[in-house]
């Protein structure tokens, strides 16, 4: 009896070994609603570690099981990693159908005890919270420190040296700068005799101030630095913009061997300003209201202008050359608003009281808009007059054509809007329509309207504007007096429309219940902008970075659109200390470059994350926004060149236990003795009953 305790207790343990989570054998953690089996395999896990727990969970209920969560509690050993895949419910199980759910939870070990202790939290119909305790053994193993490699022979001497300037200089064109350079020996070892090369590039935009324009420093010791300054001279004729200027270095160690970093030049950066660049400002929009305007009543209409132009303007002024007695005349209103300035992408609004003569004949009535203005110079500067045009409910025209004259009924273009308010040059848009008709009496029959577009941009020919659907007319049964109808068409916009606003008229062609033909027309105005299209380059800087050194983030950008970009403005995102992190660009032209250098300093090892944000604006207003995101890793010290890092052990290579020989070498020698015992004690048995048959 003895020896058949021993034999089971010997395949216990064999068994054992291959139980799920590290010797449990898959038992129920259960209470009178559910229960909860660890259905997944684990050996062991060793700290730091991450593996799965797999469990089955059943409805032991009719009710259903719901708002399954689990919980870790706080002093178990374990934490969850974030990754779950639970079920949202468990339906009650039937004879017919097992509905066992599944669950997957990511789990890590972190060293200390090894058990796993978390609460099945889930409600029912009955009843909300209800916990269920889990606790588990999980097998561990203990820590193994590394073991440390061999120190390698010191290498060769060679400094690093590092280039970093602080900010990035503003200069007029014509002017001089002198731009502060930290230069940094990063490395442990000492380099001398060394000399800062500038190169100012073919343009010839910028020259050394000095006669000689490289910098020298005569040594400089590990893990010191020193501050030169490059003193230059800009060309009057340089463009606005970020100038990028080459930077080599070129030295000796103290074992007297010449290194150059001609290959890996540093930048620095100068950012011109040009005075005689012209100044810009657009009327962006002109605001009549809702309604048509009625005779003899006073109506307020609200223009917009925006500064496009990156110098502020002042002594702005804004008139309606078009107002007059018998027509759109001034209402207890003057025909100028100032403006004291307005500053660089920003935006103003003035008003103007407007009243239709009593006389004027109901329509579309056109007004214009001038803005006259200065310059930082003070030169005198003017926008071209913008025509727009206002709906007004007027008198009627009478028929010539009688001796007794009688009332026409009259149709107007009462409202119109795009969509977009501003269209798209290569884009689609919606133009809606609301025509009035303005009699009080006389409904008006076969009504048909065509409208006539503009020709289009420089490089096209035939009409700016192109119906979709292949028609610019739109048909009308009738309107009853003092009726409106809505009615919409949609056109393409050609690529290379110029940016402003486009003339459309429309044509009526109408009958009275008597069946007299009518002719009118009316006009109506759309803005049209060119698309903006900033592109930019792969961002520039390094996978790796060390503590306590700034790493760069460098990034080219350009305009490739056919409209200039407004308000552009460049800033680094993310925790960490950053030098240089905005840079305000302002306009960007069409076919303009730049470029962009920050510097970060990381406050942590290990991946560290940010974004380059690049944000401008249209000429309408709209707002626009770029990220680049990047992860560099930031590691706790430099190594010294030539080094390999001592303190990083080679990666172990993890095998699998049921892989290694060692591992079968004492389950054979248990399974071998389990044979041999119960061949002998057969033998044995056979000898016995043999005796007794004698």
């Amino acid at each position: 009896m003895k020896k058949s305790f021993a034999i089971f207790i010997l395949i216990f343990l064999i068994l054992g070994m291959f139980s799920p989570l590290g010797g449990n054998v898959a038992k129920a953690e259960e209470d009178d609603n559910v229960s909860c089996t660890f259905s997944g395999r684990l050996t062991s896990v060793g700290e730091n570690e991450s593996f799965t727990v797999k469990l089955d969970l059943k409805n032991k209920k009719s009710s259903e099981i719901k708002n399954i969560k689990f919980i870790m509690d706080n002093d178990s050993n374990f934490t969850f990693t974030g990754a779950m895949e639970i079920p949202k419910s468990i339906k009650p199980s039937t004879p017919e159908k097992d509905t066992t759910e599944k669950a997957s939870i990511e789990c890590l070990y972190y060293g200390g005890g090894s058990t796993l202790k978390m609460r099945m939290i889930y409600d029912t119909d009955q009843k909300e919270g209800i916990e269920l305790p889990i606790v588990r053994n999980i097998k561990v193993n203990p820590y193994v420190p590394p073991t440390m490699p061999p120190i390698p022979d010191p290498p060769t001497p060679i400094p690093i040296l590092t280039l970093v300037a602080n900010n990035v200089p503003t200069v007029t064109a014509g002017d001089t700068v002198s731009i502060p350079i930290v230069v940094k020996n990063i490395s442990t070892y000492t380099a001398n005799s060394i000399n800062i090369v500038p190169d100012f590039g073919p343009e010839g935009y910028f020259s050394a101030d000095d006669v000689n324009p490289v910098q020298t420093i005569e040594s400089l010791n590990a893990s010191k630095s020193t501050t030169i300054y490059l003193k230059l001279r800009v060309s009057p004729d340089a463009p606005e913009k970020s100038h990028q200027i080459k930077l080599s270095t070129k030295f000796y160690n103290v074992n007297g061997d010449y290194y150059d970093d001609s290959k890996s030049p540093a930048y620095v950066y100068v950012k011109v300003i040009n005075k005689s660049v012209s100044s810009s400002l657009e009327i962006t929009k002109v605001d009549i209201g809702a309604s048509p305007l009625n005779v003899g009543k006073a109506s307020k209409i609200k223009i917009k202008i925006k500064n496009t132009g990156s110098q502020t303007l002042r002594d702005i002024k804004v008139t309606l050359p078009g107002v007059k007695a018998d027509g759109l005349t001034l209402y207890n209103d003057i025909n100028r608003k100032n403006i004291a300035s307005l500053d660089s992408g920003k935006e103003a609004e003035v008003s103007f009281n407007i009243m239709p003569y009593a006389k004027l004949e109901t329509g579309n009535h056109s007004l214009s808009v001038k803005v006259d203005y200065k310059d930082q110079s003070g030169k005198d500067l003017t926008t071209d007059e913008q025509q727009f045009f206002v709906p007004v409910i007027g008198v009627a025209k009478k028929d010539e054509s009688t001796t007794n004259p009688k009332t026409v009924p009259k149709i107007i273009l009462s409202q119109y809007s795009s969509n977009p308010s501003i269209v798209k040059a290569g884009q689609n848009f919606s133009l809606s329509l609301s025509f009035l008709n303005t009699s009080k009496i006389k409904e008006v029959r076969n009504i048909k309207i065509s409208l006539t577009v503009p020709d289009g941009g420089e490089k096209s020919s035939g009409s700016v504007f192109t119906p979709v659907n292949g028609s610019n007319t739109l048909f009308i049964d009738s309107i009853s007096p003092k009726g409106t109808v809505k009615k919409s068409l949609e056109f393409f916009t050609i690529p290379d429309a110029s940016p402003k606003t486009y003339t459309i008229t429309a044509n009526f062609e109408y009958e009275d219940s008597s069946g007299t033909e009518y002719k009118s027309t009316e006009v109506l105005g759309v803005p049209v902008n060119q698309n903006i299209k900033l592109e930019t380059g792969e961002l520039n800087m390094p996978a790796e970075g060390f503590m306590g050194q700034p790493i760069p983030v460098a990034l080219d950008f350009y305009n490739m659109g056919k409209a200039p970009l407004q308000n552009l403005m460049l800033k680094v995102e993310g925790d960490f200390d950053i030098q240089n992190g905005q840079y305000f660009v302002g306009n960007f032209d069409i076919g303009s470059s730049d470029h962009f250098e920050a510097y970060i300093s990381p406050k942590s090892t290990g991946a560290v994350s940010g974004a380059v944000v690049l944000s401008y604006d249209d000429a309408s207003g709209e707002h626009y926004e770029i990220r680049k995101d990047f992860t560099v890793n930031v590691n706790e010290n430099m190594p010294d060149p030539g080094f390999d890092d001592p303190n990083i052990p080679p990666e172990p290579e993890k095998k699998s236990l049921l892989k290694n020989k060692l591992f079968w070498i004492p389950v054979g020698i248990v399974i071998a003795g389990i044979i041999v015992f119960i061949t002998r004690k057969k033998i044995k048995q056979r000898k016995d009953g043999m005796t007794l048959d004698e």
